[in-house]
This record gives C-alpha cells, sequence and structure tokens, in this order.
C-alpha cells in the first residue's frame, strides 16, 4: 500500500462529472524517414507488451474508517489504457483540437488505475501526437513532466527506451515499500503537527485584510470577481501556443525578472483586454493562482508536493514594463511567504483554502463567497535539447491541465529545446472566444518584446 497525501485525496474528492481532475501531456512528433507507413500501429503493438509499474498500476483506497492510500489494482489490462486513433484527412491542427478537448473532457473512472495514453495517427506533414492523460492525484506538474520525459532520448534509436507507464530505475518500486501512516501516538502527532504552521498562515492572511503586511501578497479571497470565476461545465476547450525561450529569458534579464513573471506579464496584459472587450474587467488588479513546487526529493516522483502562492497581477492601466515590475515584486513577496512556512502546514493551509470553495459550490452559494484567484498560471520546466521517441523527433510539447472550482481558465506553460509551449483549457461556455484571447496572448508578447528590445 502506497501512502496518499492530504493533497493527493482533494483532487480525488473535488473531482465531478463537471470538473475532472485529471492532467494532460500533448507531444506532436515526426515519424522517421522511410518508416512513416504502419509507423503507429507498430509502436502501438510495441508498447502492448510492455509491463505497467507503479504508480501506474494503482488505484485509490478510500475506505472509510482508514487513512487514503493507494493499492495494486488487480488484472491490469494495457488495452483498456492504450488506445489509437486517427484523423480523417487533411490531419489539420483544428481536427486534432477538436479531439484532444473531446478525450480532456471525459473523467477517469475510479475502478482502473487512473491514465491514459492515445496515440493520434493521420497528421499531415508525416507527424503523429501521443496525448498522455492522468489524474492530479498521481502527481504535481513536474513529477508528470518526469513521467512524460521518460520514453524519450536526446538521440534516435530504434524504439523507446521504455513506456510512460515503465520505471526501468526501480523508482516505482521503492515508493510501494512505504507503508501508510502509522497508527497510535504516531498518527496523533503526524496529524496536528501542520496546526501551527496554518494558524500562522492564518493570522498572515488575516492581518493582510487589515492592511498589515506585504502589499505584493494577495490574502485568500481578496480577488475581484470577473466571469472568469463561475460554476463550470463539462464542455472543454484548448488553445496552444508557441514562444522562443531565448527573448523571454532576455526580457527577464534586463528588467532583473525571471521567465515566470515575463509569462506572467504576458497573460495579464492578455486577460485584461480580453475582459475590456467582452466585459467584466475590474478596477482592481487581478489575483493569480500560481503552483509553486516544494519537491526536493528527485528519487520520489509520486505525490503531490506542491503549494499555491496567490500573486496579485498589474492593475488594468499598466503599460508593459510596468506591468512586468510590479508582478516580479508580488511574485517574490509571495515566494517568501510560501517558503517561510513547513510543508506539511502549507499543505494543510491550502488544502483548508480549496475546501471552503468546494464547500461554497456544493451549498450552491459559491457566486456570494469571493474568488480566490482569477486565473491558474502554472509553469512546468522540461528537457532543454532536442529529443525521440524512439526514431521519431518530438516537434512540440504541451501541457494540458485541469480546471479548479469556480476557476474558467488554466494557463500552463512548458519549456522544451528552446521553445515556450503554452496550453489555454477553459470552459467555452464561460470563455466564449478562446481563440481571441490567444491572440491577445501573442499580442502581449510582442508588445513586451518590442518595449524591452
Amino acid at each position: 500500500m502506497t501512502a496518499m497525501s492530504v493533497i493527493d485525496l482533494a483532487f480525488l474528492l473535488a473531482e465531478t462529472d463537471d470538473s475532472p481532475k485529471h492532467v494532460a501531456g500533448l507531444q506532436i512528433f515526426r515519424k522517421p524517414p522511410g518508416k512513416e507507413a504502419g509507423f503507429l500501429d507498430r509502436l502501438y503493438q510495441y508498447w502492448l507488451a510492455s509491463p505497467i509499474d507503479r504508480p501506474f498500476n494503482q488505484i485509490p483506497d478510500l475506505h472509510l474508517g482508514d487513512f487514503p492510500g493507494w493499492r495494486d489494482a488487480p488484472g491490469v489490462t494495457l488495452s483498456d489504457h492504450l488506445h489509437l486513433h486517427g484523423l480523417p484527412k487533411p490531419g489539420s491542427r483544428a481536427g486534432l483540437m477538436t479531439l484532444v478537448a473531446q478525450l480532456h473532457a471525459c473523467r477517469l473512472s475510479l475502478d482502473q488505475p487512473l491514465w491514459e495514453c492515445h496515440l493520434i495517427d493521420g497528421l499531415s506533414q508525416d507527424r503523429f501526437a501521443v496525448l498522455f492523460k492522468i489524474h492530479h492525484a498521481y502527481g504535481d506538474g513536474h513529477s508528470i513532466g518526469h513521467w512524460l520525459a521518460r520514453p524519450l532520448s536526446a538521440r534516435s534509436r530504434p524504439w523507446p527506451i521504455q513506456a510512460y507507464w515503465q520505471s526501468l530505475n526501480g523508482e516505482g518500486r521503492r515508493r510501494a515499500e512505504l507503508p501508510r501512516p502509522g497508527g497510535g501516538l504516531d498518527r496523533t502527532l503526524e496529524q496536528i503537527s501542520p496546526i501551527p504552521g496554518i494558524l500562522e498562515m492564518g493570522l498572515r492572511q488575516g492581518l493582510k485584510w487589515l492592511g498589515v503586511g506585504s502589499n505584493g501578497v494577495a490574502p485568500p479571497f481578496s480577488a475581484p470577481r470577473t466571469p472568469l470565476n463561475t460554476r463550470l461545465g463539462p464542455d472543454r476547450e484548448i488553445a496552444l501556443l508557441r514562444f522562443p525561450m531565448k527573448t523571454l529569458i532576455r526580457i527577464g534579464k534586463q528588467n532583473g525578472c525571471t521567465v515566470n513573471d515575463v509569462v506572467l506579464a504576458i497573460c495579464d496584459q492578455a486577460l485584461t483586454r480580453y475582459l475590456a472587450k467582452f466585459g467584466g474587467l475590474p478596477s482592481q488588479p487581478l489575483v493569480a493562482q500560481v503552483p509553486v513546487s516544494l519537491r526536493e526529493d528527485s528519487q520520489n516522483w509520486q505525490g503531490n508536493r506542491v503549494t499555491l502562492a496567490l500573486v496579485r497581477l498589474a492593475g488594468p492601466d499598466a503599460d508593459p514594463l510596468q506591468r512586468l515590475r510590479a508582478i516580479h515584486d508580488s511574485s517574490e513577496d509571495a515566494k517568501r511567504e510560501v517558503h517561510g512556512i513547513s510543508q506539511p502546514s502549507m499543505n494543510g493551509y491550502i488544502s483548508l483554502l480549496a475546501g471552503s470553495v468546494l464547500a461554497a459550490e456544493a451549498l450552491g452559494f459559491g457566486a456570494a463567497v469571493p474568488p480566490l484567484g482569477n486565473v491558474l498560471i502554472s509553469n512546468v520546466r522540461g528537457p532543454e535539447n532536442i529529443h525521440y521517441l524512439g526514431d521519431a523527433r518530438l516537434l512540440e510539447a504541451y501541457p494540458v491541465s485541469t480546471l479548479m472550482p469556480s476557476l474558467a481558465l488554466n494557463i500552463t506553460v512548458h519549456s522544451y529545446a528552446g521553445s515556450l509551449f503554452a496550453g489555454l483549457v477553459c470552459d467555452p461556455c464561460v470563455v466564449r472566444k478562446l481563440p481571441v484571447l490567444a491572440r491577445f496572448t501573442r499580442q502581449a508578447y510582442r508588445e513586451l518584446r518590442a518595449v524591452a528590445a
């Protein structure tokens, strides 16, 4: 039995048919020259013969009266999780996005290990795509990024070195030997140890509500209400963007900022323009929910080791450089705060915040509670050099994330081989013009690049 953290459990409890809690990676490859015909059929059959290692053979064990954990599922059949699709001609990007949105909207069954791998053939120019979909309860962005890189290698080879669900170095087996949390006094101490830190965080946030503390850090439930903060439906729409890392790094260095600050500034400008055009732009700055990794042990990738920083963005009237510098100051304040408290305490505090949002939504008065944030923006680092799936070159690598309660937009970025790939996921009944938002995002990048030159 493998232990499950409070945050892992929260992702399972927060899930509904209208708000599934899985994430995915969309990778686009070019077939190797001379092997285009039947390439994906051969890969499908090759992977069907591969073993399944932990955590990919595990399902949640949520029995009442015992601490939740993960147990091995009996009789896992790989063909239930590995699927082959063909796009209709001409194999357009729009056709791919339609299929990915349909696949991403479907909830994973708790009776089976919570992941799927979709091989998508028929893209134009001898390309194909892989959509690897996994429940967020298994891990955070960094661990999922690690799993997405498992089959890849820095040089071309006849076959992939392994599948996404394999663990050739035994890391999954070592994790499986960890027992559930102990009973008795040890169990009680473990459960109450985060309480002082949770109370400390609560006191800090209460003082901020009274105007005491760092101005850059947004206290919980201080975000302005926008059209993005509403109850979600089951449908999903996805937009993909790509930016040159070299330019983003240069903009950051010239202004004493990080690449993440630059990404937040671009997204803030795009959202400001979008809300101004379609209605609902508040007079006060938006607030971004920004995951912050707490992962230190690279030998253990299972489980979520992440907390949430609430970063106040810039006001609607800021110019591009003012926006970038204001966000940098706010982001630095937020990072200092989340790293100043223990991981168990921070996990408990964030779980309480998320639980209050879920409770308000479930009881039907979510609209009366101020939003925790207006958008979730996450950044996951990937390989810096070109990689291959066997002898198929990886061209593009997009994250496709999940939506939080009452938060109709998620923007996640992933770096790979000199580019930053952005995946925008929304509820299309709320964000009705996602292509316009994507266009505004590209425009915001160009404006920031021009003034920073």
